[in-house]
């Protein structure tokens, strides 16, 4: 009974060793947009698109036409 508590004991210890002395992967956690594009927010229905899709206002970014043209009625 002793030999196999030594034995999962020994094999907890090199687990955790191996877990914490090897090198983590270079995955990266968070990837940031590739093109480095900005994001503009819709004005109108809040919905973030690229600033290269977007409709400039007067004063504001929207996501379509139609809540571009919509601005001088709010």
């Amino acid at each position: 009974m002793r030999f196999v508590l030594l034995l999962l004991a020994a094999g907890a210890v090199w687990l955790l060793a191996r877990r914490f002395l090897t090198h983590p992967t270079s995955a990266p956690t968070h990837r940031e947009r590739d093109d480095g594009e900005s994001m503009v927010r819709c004005h109108a229905c809040g919905l973030h698109v690229p600033q290269s899709a977007a409709f400039r206002g007067k004063s504001h970014w929207y996501c379509c036409q139609e809540h571009a043209r919509d601005e001088g009625s709010r």
